[in-house]
C-alpha cells in the first residue's frame, strides 16, 4: 500500500527543511479552513497547533457575525463534500481500489462512506441554522445524493455497483432526513420527498440505524402525524410491499411507530411478518395469553415454533408431530436453545394444558425436553411413561434417529440405513419394559457375532462398532489393559464425542460389559485389516500408519510382525514411513 504523504516527507527531508515546508503552507492556507484541518486530528495535537498559530496571527479589524461564520464553515464542509465526490467514477482514482496490480479494481465503498460521514458530523449540527437563513437550495441533498450516483455510474459496468450497493452512515443518513424534513411544508411532503429519493437512489443506500434514529428523535406529535400518515397508505400497493419487506426502514418505523401509538395495528402486522422472522410473532403471543385467548394463543405457538424450525433449520416445511426441532436447528454436532423459543414452548404446554388438548400436550411437552437437551435419555423415557408410546411414536423414531446421527456422525435424517445398530436397541430396550435387559443382550450379541464373522459386516457398521468400544472403555478396564486400542478408536469415531453420558448409563444398565469378550475378539481380527496401506498416503504422512499398526501389535505381537516383513518388502524405500515406525514404535 502506497505510504501517505507525511511519512514519506519525514523520510525525504530534514528536520530544517520541513520546517521551511509548513511555514510556506501555513503562509499560503486559506484560515478559514483551519478549523477542517483541525478537526481531522486528535485533541492534543489539533489544540497544540490551534494555540501556536492563534498567537502568532494578527488580529482581525473586522468583526465576522455568528451567521456568517456558520455560513462559511457551511460552505467549506460542502467544498469537502465534493472534493469526495468528485473522486468517484475514476477507475485510477482513490475508491477504486486493488489488491494486487494485475488484478481488476473494486469500489472500497468502505472508505468513501467513512470520508463522507466525517464531513456530514460537522454539517449535521448546522443545518437548522442555515435552513432558517434560507441560503441554501431545498433540494440540495437530494441533488448531491443523486449526483453521487451518477459518478458511481461512470465506473466499468463489470464493477458491477447496482449490484453491491453502497449504504452511507448515520450521519450523512440524519443530514439528508433533517434536511428534508425542515424544508418540507407538512409531514405527508416529507414521507413523499424521501420516497422519491428512495425510487432515484439504485446504489446507494440509507443508513436503516440512522434512518430510525431520526425518526425516533422527532416530537411525538411529528411522529404521530407520520405514523396517520403512513395507515392510510398501507393498503396502497407500493405501501404495503415498502411495510411488508423486513429489509426496508419503513417497515421498522411503522412498526415502532405502531407499536406507541396504535397497539392493534401494532399486533395485527407482527402477525403478517411472523413468517418472515419468528420473533414477531412474541407480542401477539403475550397479548393473547394476557387476555386467556387460550385457543388462539395456541394457534399462535403453533405457528411460531413453525416458523423458527423452518427460518432457522434447513427444511422448507416443518411437522410438530414428526419432526424433532432439536434435530431441525441443530448447528454442526452441538446444540444451543434459544432462550425466547423455550419460553413460547413453556406457553405452548400451558396453553394446551388449560385447553385440555391432551395429545398436543404430549407432543410439545416432547419437543420442549427434547429441544432444551436432546441427549437425556432419562427425561424422554420418564416422559414416555407417563404419556405412553402412541401419542409421541413419530416424534420418538425421530428423536431415536437424531441421536443416531449424532453419534456417529452423520447428517440428520440421512443415517435411515444405520437404523437397525445397538444404540437403537439399547433406547428400544429401556424405553419398553417388556424387551429390558434380555433382549437387548440378545440383539447385541447377534449383531457382534454377525459383524465377527462377516468382514463387509464389520466395515459397513464401523463407526457403530467404533462407538461401543469407546462407551465399553468407561465400563471396564479395557482403557488401561489397551490403551492403543482406544486411543485410536477414540480418535477414529466421526461423530459427537461429548453427549453420550446418558448412552453409557444405560449400556451399563443393560449389562452391557458382559459382552467385551466377543468386542475384543472382533479388534484381534479386525485391527490388522484396518490399517492402511503406505500407497495411501497424504504428503508421506504416515501418522495414521503407524497408529494402526501401535494397536495391532499390542492386541497382537505376531500379525504386527507380519506387517512390518511385508511392509520392509513391499516400501523398503518408503524412508519416512520407517523413520516415522521408528519413532513412534522403536523399531
Amino acid at each position: 500500500m502506497k505510504r501517505k504523504i507525511g511519512y514519506r516527507l519525514l523520510e525525504a527531508l530534514t528536520y530544517e527543511e520541513l520546517a521551511k515546508v509548513f511555514d510556506a503552507a501555513f503562509s499560503i492556507i486559506n484560515p478559514d479552513h483551519l478549523e477542517v484541518l483541525l478537526s481531522r486530528l486528535d485533541g492534543g495535537t489539533a489544540n497544540t497547533i490551534s494555540g501556536l498559530i492563534t498567537a502568532n496571527r494578527p488580529k482581525s479589524k473586522k468583526s465576522i457575525s455568528s451567521e456568517e461564520k456558520i455560513i462559511q464553515q457551511w460552505q467549506r464542509l460542502w467544498d469537502l463534500w465534493n472534493s469526495i465526490v468528485v473522486k468517484i467514477g475514476d477507475e485510477d482514482g482513490d475508491y477504486a481500489i486493488r489488491q494486487h496490480t494485475w488484478e481488476s479494481p473494486v469500489f472500497n465503498s468502505t472508505q468513501f462512506a467513512d470520508d463522507l460521514e466525517e464531513v456530514c458530523r460537522y454539517l449535521l449540527p448546522l443545518i437548522e441554522t442555515v435552513v432558517l437563513l434560507n441560503v441554501a437550495s431545498p433540494d440540495i441533498f437530494l441533488n448531491a445524493v443523486v449526483g453521487i450516483e451518477k459518478n458511481m455510474k461512470d465506473y466499468p459496468d463489470w464493477m458491477d455497483l447496482e449490484k453491491k450497493r453502497c449504504t452511507i452512515g448515520t450521519f450523512a443518513t440524519q443530514c439528508i432526513l433533517k434536511w428534508t424534513w425542515m424544508t418540507s411544508p407538512t409531514p405527508e411532503e416529507f414521507i413523499n420527498q424521501l420516497n422519491l429519493l428512495e425510487e432515484r437512489l439504485t446504489i446507494i443506500l440509507l443508513s436503516s440505524s440512522g434512518v430510525i434514529y431520526f425518526f425516533e428523535s422527532l416530537p411525538d406529535d411529528h411522529q404521530k402525524q407520520i405514523f396517520d400518515d403512513i395507515k392510510r397508505h398501507e393498503d396502497d400497493p407500493l405501501w404495503e410491499n415498502r411495510l411488508s419487506h423486513v429489509d426496508s426502514f419503513w417497515h421498522q418505523i411503522y412498526l415502532n411507530l405502531s407499536r406507541r401509538f396504535d397497539s392493534r395495528v401494532y399486533l395485527d402486522n407482527c402477525l403478517k411478518l411472523l413468517t418472515e422472522n419468528w420473533l414477531y410473532g412474541v407480542p401477539p403471543l403475550k397479548n393473547l395469553l394476557k387476555n386467556k385467548q387460550w385457543k388462539e394463543a395456541e394457534n399462535v405457538c403453533h405457528l411460531i415454533v413453525t416458523s423458527y424450525a423452518v427460518q432457522e433449520g434447513e427444511f422448507a416445511s416443518w411437522d410438530p408431530e414428526i419432526h424433532l426441532l432439536a434435530a431441525v436447528v441443530k448447528r454442526g454436532i452441538h446444540h444451543f436453545p434459544d432462550q425466547a423459543i423455550s419460553e413460547v414452548i413453556q406457553d405452548w404446554r400451558d396453553v394446551t394444558e388449560k385447553i385440555g388438548w391432551n395429545e398436543r400436550n404430549h407432543m410439545v411437552r416432547f419437543q420442549q425436553i427434547t429441544y432444551q437437551n436432546p441427549f437425556d435419555w432419562d427425561s424422554v423415557a420418564g416422559l414416555i411413561r407417563q404419556t405412553g408410546l402412541s401419542s409421541v411414536s413419530s416424534l420418538l423414531e425421530a428423536w431415536q434417529q437424531h441421536i443416531l446421527s449424532v453419534a456417529l456422525g452423520f447428517k440428520p435424517g440421512k443415517a435411515k440405513n444405520y437404523s437397525d445398530c445397538w444404540i437403537n436397541w439399547l433406547i428400544e430396550a429401556g424405553m419398553d419394559p417388556a424387551k429390558g435387559k434380555p433382549w437387548f443382550s440378545a440383539r447385541l450379541q447377534e449383531w457382534l457375532t454377525v459383524i465377527l464373522a462377516n468382514t463387509k459386516a464389520f466395515m459397513d457398521q464401523k463407526q457403530a462398532f467404533f462407538v461401543l468400544t469407546r462407551d465399553m472403555a468407561e465400563l471396564t478396564d479395557i482403557k488401561t489393559r489397551f490403551p492403543q486400542v482406544i486411543q485410536t478408536c477414540t480418535a477414529s469415531i466421526i461423530g459427537d464425542k461429548s453427549h453420550n453420558n446418558g448412552r453409557r448409563e444405560w449400556l451399563k444398565k443393560m449389562m452391557g460389559e458382559n459382552h467385551l469378550s466377543v468386542i475384543m475378539e472382533c479388534w484381534m481380527k479386525y485391527a490388522p485389516k484396518i490399517v492402511p496401506s503406505p500407497t495411501v498416503a497424504i504428503g508421506s504422512n504416515y501418522d495414521l500408519h503407524v497408529r494402526w499398526l501401535a494397536v495391532v501389535k499390542e492386541l497382537n505381537p505376531e500379525a504386527y510382525r507380519q506387517i512390518i516383513d511385508q511392509w520392509q518388502f513391499e516400501h523398503s524405500r518408503r524412508r519416512k514411513l520407517w523413520t516415522t515406525i521408528k519413532r513412534q514404535l522403536g523399531i
